[in-house]
């Protein structure tokens, strides 16, 4: 069943105006009042979303900041970040450490 949802837009208001003036631009499309509305609420719900997972990135980042700094106050060493060191072809250092520590002497062949 469907439900009526009556509202007026003031031409005095210029958010309301430009409103209006949209709701006209597109009814001379041939759009329906109706379909114009529904098209924008579902896109007004999808932005709201963004809006709040780009908070939640702003207050995560926060709590990052503020682990380093507490970080930084008790001597532990800085983050770094990587990127795109990599000026010649190769191993990386971390790979290579690695590999030196878990290497375990071989057999040693006497060549003379």
């Amino acid at each position: 069943m469907s439900k009526v949802i009556s509202f007026r837009l003031d031409e005095s208001n210029p958010r309301e105006a430009e409103a209006m003036e949209v709701l006209k631009s597109m009814q001379k499309q041939g759009y329906k009042l109706r379909h114009i509305l529904v098209e924008a609420l579902l896109n007004l719900e999808g932005n709201w979303k963004k809006q709040v997972s780009l908070s939640q990135l702003d207050d995560i980042s926060h709590q990052i900041a503020q682990v380093q700094d507490q970080l930084a106050n008790i001597g532990v060493a800085p983050f770094t970040t990587k990127t795109n060191q990599r000026s010649q072809p190769g191993l990386q250092d971390s790979f290579l450490n690695s590999i030196r520590q878990a290497a375990k002497p071989g057999l040693k062949i006497d060549h003379g």
